[in-house]
């Protein structure tokens, strides 16, 4: 009986999940088979049907980790960041400037995962069946960063001059940026686009009457 076997439920499916991740990661989706996968996590295939229902099951259990990883490193940034309570002094664009740089290291200390979930988002687009996979991952993305936003609203004092929820796809589509550039280049200066994301969003900014 393999380790995996000797885990929960809950800790198996962790370990298929993590094993399909580090699959994709490496070789993209279409390399994620059952039995790669199975070999992986070090259970049988029939486990992988049992506790998922099929390969797009599993698929999106991979996503909705996905999400819960990038809630947790979200929540992280607010805790280092501590927006509920900047510090004397930072003005609003060092803290916009501290935000992505952490975002930059969370990213630096865990690119393989990703290299999955682009993977995924992009393989989900034009697979019929499990497009919603790629609007669920997305969405989850933007439901983070509008908290992020808000976040930083209500302890900053200011407010924005468009609602939050509008303007957390285009932050969203600067981090998919920054992503891909770093995973391009790891070794890359990426001081001059952070500068560049913070006189975007600065620009959306209004000060609270005081």
């Amino acid at each position: 009986m393999s380790s995996a076997d000797l885990s929960g439920p809950a800790a198996k499916r962790q370990t298929v999940v993590d094993a399909t991740l580090r699959i994709i990661a490496e070789d993209g989706v279409e390399a994620a088979t059952t039995r790669r996968i199975a070999a992986a996590a070090g259970v049988g295939q029939s486990g992988l049907f049992y506790s998922f229902g099929s390969r797009d099951g599993l698929l999106a259990a991979v996503v909705e980790a996905g999400i819960d990883a990038e809630i947790a490193s979200f929540d992280g940034l607010l805790a280092e960041l501590d927006v509920t309570s900047p510090s004397p002094g930072v003005t609003l664009d060092e803290l916009f400037r501290q935000g992505l740089d952490v975002y930059l290291a969370a990213l630096a200390a865990d690119p393989a995962k990703e290299r999955a979930l682009i993977s995924l988002a992009l393989y989900a687009q034009r697979t019929p069946g499990i497009e919603h996979l790629a609007t669920r991952l997305y969405q989850g993305y933007y439901d983070l960063v509008t908290r992020v936003l808000d976040a930083a609203s209500a302890s900053a004092q200011f407010t924005w001059t468009k609602p939050s929820a509008e303007l957390a796809p285009l932050v969203v589509a600067f981090t998919d940026g920054l992503t891909m550039a770093y995973l391009a280049h790891p070794d890359g200066d990426f001081a001059g686009l952070i500068d560049g994301a913070v006189a975007l969003l600065m620009g959306y900014v209004k000060p609270c009457a005081d």
